[in-house]
């Protein structure tokens, strides 16, 4: 019998429970549910099936988000946005904005987010959410694990998968005209 999988179908193969889902890479894999420590399971590059512990590692982890050319994993050709500018949390399934004491600030919603990381203030956010960096516009969307920025202008979306891995597609604008660097 088969059956199409969609993103979240739990799946029981002799009594183990799985979850199906697709990396933003359009690559599917699976979640074991039922283990003391969930494993992923997907197939290599070379058609093998390989599994992954989810340790707590994975589970969390941080994108910092900056000026183009900075140590940062997102980097933005902005005059208006500091070398590090904020932090992007995902945890327990929740993405988490900070603003990392930037000289112009970071907004939710046009509310300014004032408090740095240490205080542990941020804004939790949710799909339609609307963003400013610098002169960046950003609209936040969520697809279970998955994050994506994208621009207010449609010009690139910034996509961050289950395992903190990012990718970026630029969608109209060329490169030279507006640039995100991913590292």
């Amino acid at each position: 019998q088969s059956a199409l999988l969609k993103q979240g179908d739990v799946i029981t193969i002799d009594s183990k429970r799985y979850e199906f889902d697709i990396d933003p890479d359009g690559l599917p894999y699976f979640i074991e549910k039922d283990n003391a420590v969930p494993q992923v399971i997907y197939l290599t590059s070379d058609g093998e099936v390989d599994t992954l512990p989810l340790t707590a590692e994975r589970a969390s982890w941080t994108v910092d988000i900056g000026n183009i050319g900075s140590d940062v994993n997102v980097g933005f050709d902005d005059p208006q946005i500091s070398k590090l500018h904020a932090l992007l949390n995902f945890s327990a399934g929740t993405y988490t904005l900070f603003d990392a004491r930037s000289t112009r600030g970071t907004t939710v919603n046009g509310k300014r987010i004032t408090a740095g990381t240490d205080t542990g203030a941020g804004a939790i956010l949710k799909t339609g959410d609307r963003i400013q960096i610098g002169t960046q516009q950003l609209v936040f969307y969520q697809n279970g694990n998955e994050g994506y920025l994208v621009a207010g202008d449609d010009s690139y979306v910034i996509a961050m998968g289950p395992f903190g891995d990012i990718t970026v597609s630029q969608r109209t604008i060329p490169r030279s005209q507006k640039q995100v660097q991913v590292t």
